[in-house]
C-alpha cells in the first residue's frame, strides 16, 4: 500500500525554518502537550473539529446536520452559536455539520495524504527549491511519527537535488525513527530545558528520551543538528538556562542553536478547538535585553546561535 499521514497544513514559499524559499509540511499527531504549543490542532493522532467564531453566522445548521447530538445551542456574547461536544464529534466520521456550514465557520484540520500525492504538490515548486536554495521542512505536531512517510518524501526530493530538515521534539523510539533520521539533510532539535520534572509540568512528559536521542544524534549525526531553544516565561527563560544548555551542547560536540522567543501566534486556536490556552499564566513578553544575553551566553559555550522570530 502506498505510504500515508495525517496532514493538517501545507505552508508554501515559507523563508523560515531552513534555507531559501521552503515548502512547510505539518503532519499530526505529537506524543507532548507543551502549554505555549501553537500548533494545538496538531497534538491529536486525527483530524480535529475547529469552529471560527468570527465566521459564525449563527444559523446552527451544524446542529440540525449533526447525526449524533453533539452540537447544541447555547448564547455567548449576546448571540445564538453552537457549542460542540468535543467528545462525540471526534467520534463522528460523517462530517455532515462541514457541508451545511454556510460561511465555513466549521473546518476540519487534518486530512490523510499518500506520499505520492504530497510529492505532486511538492513537485511543483521544485524550480523555486533550485533557485533559491530552498527544499521542504517537516513540522507538526511530531513528524518522526510518521517516519516511513518522511523518508519516503526526502528520498523524492532527494532525487531532484532538493533537501529535507526535519522539525522534531525528540520524544520517539530510535529504531523507529531512523529512515527519517538518515534521510533529512538537516533537523532541528528542540530542547526546551534539562530538568525532568519542570519537563514534565510543561509537556507532560520527563525528557530523559529526548536527552538520550539528542546525545545519539550528537554522537551519530552532528552535522546535521541545529538545536531550537524556546525561550519560555516560567520555563527557559533566564540566563542560567542558557548557560547549563551551552556547556551541555558544547560538550557533546554540537555547535549550532537557534533560540526561539515566545509568542501568541497560536493561542486564539485553542479558542476554535473548544480549549483553554495552557500557558495563560506565564503569557508575558521576553525582554529582548534576556534574548541578547542569553545568545552571548550560548556563543561564549562555542555555539553559533541565531534568533528567529
Amino acid at each position: 500500500m502506498p505510504r500515508s499521514a495525517p496532514v493538517f497544513d501545507i505552508q508554501s514559499l515559507a523563508v523560515h525554518d531552513g534555507e531559501g524559499l521552503r515548502t512547510l509540511v505539518f503532519l499530526q499527531g505529537c506524543p507532548l502537550r507543551c502549554s505555549w504549543c501553537s500548533n494545538p490542532e496538531g497534538q491529536a493522532a486525527g483530524p480535529q473539529m475547529r469552529w471560527h467564531a468570527a465566521k459564525c453566522s449563527g444559523c446552527l445548521a451544524c446542529r440540525d446536520a449533526c447525526t449524533r447530538g453533539a452540537v447544541m445551542a447555547e448564547v455567548r456574547d449576546g448571540r445564538t452559536v453552537p457549542a460542540i461536544d468535543r467528545r462525540l464529534c471526534e467520534a463522528c466520521r460523517e462530517r455532515a455539520c462541514l457541508e451545511r456550514c454556510p460561511t465555513g465557520a466549521l473546518a476540519l484540520s487534518g486530512r490523510a495524504m499518500t506520499a505520492e500525492a504530497l510529492f505532486k504538490i511538492l513537485r511543483q515548486d521544485i524550480r523555486l527549491y533550485w533557485n533559491t536554495g530552498g527544499g521542504v521542512t517537516f513540522g507538526g505536531g511530531e513528524p518522526l511519527l510518521h517516519p516511513d512517510f518522511v523518508a519516503d518524501i526526502a528520498g523524492r526530493l532527494r532525487a531532484y537535488g532538493v533537501g529535507t530538515v526535519v522539525e522534531t521534539c525528540g520524544e520517539w523510539d530510535w529504531e523507529a525513527a531512523a529512515p527519517a533520521l538518515e534521510a533529512a539533510e538537516r533537523i532541528y532539535f528542540d530542547l526546551k530545558t534539562l530538568g525532568p520534572e519542570k519537563h514534565r509540568r510543561f509537556t507532560g512528559r520527563p525528557n530523559e528520551t529526548i536527552l538520550a536521542n539528542l546525545k545519539r544524534l550528537a554522537e551519530t549525526r552532528p552535522g546535521k543538528m541545529i538545536i531550537s531553544l524556546p525561550v519560555i516565561p516560567g520555563l527557559s527563560d533566564t540566563l542560567e538556562h542558557a548557560r547549563e544548555i551551552g556547556a551541555l551542547l558544547a560538550g557533546w560536540g554540537l555547535r549550532r542553536a537557534r533560540l526561539l522567543p515566545y509568542h501568541r501566534l497560536g493561542i486564539g486556536k485553542y479558542e476554535t478547538l473548544g480549549r483553554a490556552y495552557p500557558h495563560r499564566s506565564g503569557d508575558r513578553d521576553v525582554p529582548p535585553a534576556l534574548v541578547v544575553a542569553m545568545q552571548d551566553a550560548l556563543i561564549s559555550a562555542g555555539l553559533t546561535v541565531t534568533v528567529d522570530g
